[in-house]
């Protein structure tokens, strides 16, 4: 588990960010430090960026690691793991509460727990806070042996009270690295680029001279030289959807990250106008191509015909079949569903899912009924109705009104399932024992707060956005555009079931080794 300390400024701190848990039940009203779960092979400091830009929807600095205490603080955490906590200031955005909490709330160092009810886990950081460390000064390089003293940037000594990074020296100039080579600066500027003319042994030597300086080729500069800009424009259809939006974003940020290139998002507020402009601005600032994010329930706009650069759409269709479209394979998410129903011994299965006529319904639907006849069942009724909890529930008094011998429930998200699972313990079914019941999605607010644990599948949102990338950076450097001859199509990706105690009792709980099917 990470945790951020997010004050008003890491050098001289004068206000904390606490926010209010919303869910789940048991920590609701309690105070603490924003942060979230780290994931399998994820750094911790990587984990933490990305849980804050998903609860509260900003871009964030680290400074340096708290100290933990010992088990009487509160670390770590029982029956959790350990809690690490970084210091951090708010570098774009601004704070809002999106995901499990109700309220963000700064206080100063005065009235740090005026009306605040910290979570034990999160007080002993929170306490801290009031007097932070401040970081020693490292010692400067040591001399090199010709005499000559290391060009590196050192490390200063932080400011009097500071808890963020230490300031360093200036960063070294191609010119320097030229001279330590031996070479031109134009010779240098080649090596580096990677570009032709230079002889071997002169690479070499520029390569190295560049990595004992620590130097760091300018982007605007390399931009120049090269004609490109290394920037991907990532642009989203409605920022409402941030549900599905932020893991899509964090897949084609971590995708451009492993091909060096940068990512500038937009927002365009549902409006098909405003999109073109957008793109259009884009092109102009001469990005490399486009990602066009959706939401899997509308028909995304296709900028074919208006644009140069290339164009890659994500989590929905444009309806031209010469567009380049990565979405989730939702038939194929509900045959995977039904198969593991099926082999559970279910028979009279329903389904019960969101509005008529959206993308994500009409497929789901589908994938339910031609595997209902693959398999030689006699599909079960189809009910639509909201993406709610809500909905779930008043549902479950129709599918036992048309079956009363139902035995399973596929439901087209976790919202719905959770709706289901209540609406069944209320009417006397026990779940799973009477009636197994499965979402879509694993969006853990409610696969991991129904009581039993969703059986879901995980359309892996990160994954699809990681795809787009990759597709895009494939075009990019072919020099082509996507969709252009024979590159266009929808790719339909498959998800991962995740097994849990709403179908099977004897599923592990999370934490302990999730059992997960492969990929539909």
């Amino acid at each position: 588990m990470v945790g951020a300390a997010l004050v008003d400024d890491l050098a001289a701190p004068r206000r904390l960010l606490a926010a209010r848990r919303s869910a789940p039940p048991s920590l609701a009203g309690g105070w603490e430090l924003p942060g979230g779960k780290v994931e399998p092979g994820e750094a911790p400091e990587a984990a933490l960026v990305r849980e804050l830009r998903e609860e509260l929807g900003v871009g964030v600095r680290l400074g340096q690691e708290l100290i933990a205490g010992g088990p009487a603080d509160g670390w770590p955490l029982p029956g959790v793991g350990e809690l690490r906590v970084w210091w951090a200031e708010v570098v774009d955005g601004a704070p809002a509460p999106l995901e499990d909490h109700d309220e963000l709330r700064w206080l100063d160092r005065d009235d740090w727990r005026s009306g605040v009810a910290w979570l034990p886990a999160d007080l002993p950081s929170s306490r801290r806070w009031r007097s932070p460390r401040t970081p020693r000064a490292e010692r400067p390089p040591a001399d090199r042996p010709s005499g000559r003293r290391s060009a590196r940037p050192s490390t200063a000594a932080a400011p009097a009270g500071s808890i963020g990074p230490v300031p360093s020296q200036r960063p070294a100039t191609l010119t320097e690295v030229a001279r330590r080579a031996g070479v031109s600066v134009t010779t240098a500027s080649k090596a580096i680029n990677a570009q032709p003319r230079v002889s071997a042994q002169a690479r070499a030597r520029v390569l190295e001279a560049a990595a004992e300086l620590a130097f760091t080729p300018n982007p605007l500069a390399r931009s120049l030289l090269s004609g490109r800009s290394g920037t991907v424009a990532l642009l989203v259809i409605d920022s409402l959807t941030r549900r599905w939006a932020v893991p899509s974003m964090m897949g084609v940020g971590a995708a451009l990250d492993e091909a060096q290139l940068s990512m500038v998002t937009a927002d365009a507020h549902g409006d098909r106008d405003r999109l073109l402009e957008l793109a259009l601005h884009h092109q102009a600032r001469k990005v490399e191509g486009l990602i066009v994010l959706g939401d899997n329930n509308r028909p995304v706009p296709s900028l074919r015909g208006e644009l140069s650069v290339p164009v890659v759409y994500v989590h929905g269709e444009t309806g031209d079949p010469r567009d380049r479209c990565h979405v989730p394979d939702d038939r194929g998410g509900a045959a995977t569903a039904l198969d593991h129903l099926h082999a559970l011994g279910r028979r009279r299965v329903a389904h019960v899912t969101g509005p008529a006529g959206v993308r994500a319904v009409v497929e789901r639907a589908e994938g339910f009924r031609r595997r209902s006849w693959e398999l030689g069942l006699v599909p079960g009724p189809v009910l639509t109705g909201a993406w709610s909890q809500r909905w779930g529930q008043l549902a479950v008094e129709e599918v036992l009104a048309r079956d009363p011998d139902v035995d399973a429930v596929l439901c087209g998200n976790d919202q719905i399932a959770y709706g289901v699972v209540l609406g069944l313990q209320t009417a006397g079914r026990a779940v799973p024992e009477d009636v197994a019941v499965t979402g879509v999605d694993d969006w853990e607010a409610f696969s991991l707060e129904s009581d039993p644990h969703l059986t879901t599948v995980d359309i892996e949102l990160d994954a699809l956005g990681a795809a787009a990338a990759r597709d895009l950076h494939a075009v990019v450097s072919a020099g082509g555009a996507a969709g252009g001859d024979d590159g266009g199509g929808v790719v339909a990706h498959p998800g991962t079931l995740v097994v849990r105690g709403s179908t099977d009792p004897t599923a592990p709980p999370p934490g302990t080794g999730l059992f997960r099917e492969p990929r539909a």
